[in-house]
């Protein structure tokens, strides 16, 4: 019971620690990655296209947008279309939300705007014992190519905490990286998804096979594999009437051979519990034989008390990185505090000084206005006219003095 408030309790607290995610350390991250990976002498120009929410993360989306944008410009590599003149060209093409398009259009678009990449992606919660554990993957398809030119997955705030689901993508990634060379053999160089259902020949739900893809799609081009992405065949397959099973005709293999230059489908069977077991059995289909070359079948499972515990261990990591940011914010405003208590004094000994300087300036004035008076009378009387020439200039010395003293003690600048 005391576990389970616990587990209760942190996740409350990674809650109110995520909802003050810096979108801009994460989109810097974005920009660094993309110019790290893409050669900007080749893909120059990028147009963010659209960026789904299917977590429980909540964030602003024209935000994420302008601070996805503002990065890459920063970067002085790219050159990043801007997103009214892209919806413009859009609707022009009419271009649809539910996926991206064929080849011919992707050409259109780069012949009409010169735009060589779509940055595109979502975000997902891989929920692990209560922890939400949300990571956003983003992906950027080569308009020329119609293939992935960079893919990423990273964490949204804190620690990410792998999953069953990351430990059988990475089986899948390294049995095919085992049969790579036997698969280049074949002809199979550019592979792409079909359909992925439950072990009941069910659809997996759409959210879920689409998560289970995009996982794999970041892997295997991390691996090298020239990956052609699963939404952007969406189009085409409902044109083709793919069958759900993943067999296809030799004349539909041809078409999207021609299409595409797709070598291969990878479709199967699966079932997914992020922290708990998931299991994946999967076939590649050689698209120009019709030949099984590829297959294997995944089980990786997750103890649930180790996962609460790591879960335990990352809520504290965060909890820690919670204190010392307080701690530091704490540090500011003692600092702030003294620099304002600085400014103060300065300010106090100023006035203090002024003051002291000012009643010099008085007192000089007053003994000079005084003492002149006497020495013009002086002059007049005796007739003295070198004696009347110094209190004038003694009178005017003290008028001046004293109209310093007026404006300096009135902070008057000139």
């Amino acid at each position: 019971m005391y576990k389970a408030a616990a587990i209760i309790l942190m996740t409350m607290i990674i809650m109110v620690v995520a909802s003050s995610i810096d979108l801009n350390d994460l989109t810097k991250e974005i920009s660094a990655s993309i110019v790290k990976n893409v050669n900007p002498d080749v893909q120059n120009s990028i147009a963010l296209w659209k960026i789904e929410n299917q977590s429980s993360f909540s964030y602003n989306d024209n935000e994420l947008r302008d601070l996805i944008n503002i990065n890459l410009i920063k970067t002085h590599q790219f050159d990043v279309v801007d997103r009214s003149r892209l919806d413009q060209l859009l609707e022009e093409i009419e271009f649809t939300g539910s996926g991206l398009v064929d080849p011919e259009t992707m050409k259109r678009l780069g012949e009409m705007y010169g735009i060589d990449l779509f940055l595109y992606g979502t975000f997902y919660d891989n929920e692990i014992a209560g922890s939400k554990n949300t990571t956003l993957i983003l992906k950027a398809i080569d308009v020329e190519r119609s293939q992935i030119a960079w893919a990423i997955e990273l964490p949204v705030g804190g620690s990410y905490l792998r999953t069953s689901l990351d430990e059988t993508v990475d089986k899948v990634v390294s049995s095919l990286a085992g049969e790579q060379g036997y698969l280049s053999g074949k002809g199979i160089q550019r592979i792409s998804f079909w359909d992925i259902r439950d072990f009941n020949d069910k659809p997996l739900p759409k959210q879920m096979q689409k998560q289970v893809i995009d996982k794999l799609t970041v892997r295997l081009f991390e691996a090298y594999w020239d990956v052609v992405d699963r939404e952007n065949l969406n189009k085409l397959l409902e044109e083709l009437q793919f069958s759900e099973s993943g067999l296809i005709s030799q004349e539909q293999r041809e078409r999207i051979g021609l299409m595409y230059g797709i070598d291969g489908f990878i479709y199967g069977t699966g079932s997914v519990d992020f922290d708990g077991q998931t299991a994946l059995n999967l076939l590649l289909i050689n698209t120009e034989t019709g030949v099984l070359e590829w297959g294997d079948n995944i089980k990786i499972g997750l103890n649930t008390a180790e996962s609460q515990q790591a879960v335990a261990s990352n809520q504290q990591e965060l909890l820690q990185q919670e204190q010392l940011r307080q701690q530091a914010e704490q540090l500011r405003q003692e600092q702030q505090r003294q620099q304002q208590q600085q400014r103060l004094q300065q300010q106090q000994w100023e006035s203090e000084t002024k003051w002291t300087l000012g009643y010099i300036s008085l007192g000089i004035s007053v003994f000079c206005i005084i003492g002149g008076g006497v020495y013009l009378d002086k002059g007049q009387v005796e007739g003295d006219i070198e004696l009347r020439n110094e209190g004038i200039v003694f009178i005017s010395v003290g008028s001046v003095a004293l109209v310093g003293m007026i404006l300096f003690v009135a902070d008057y600048t000139p």
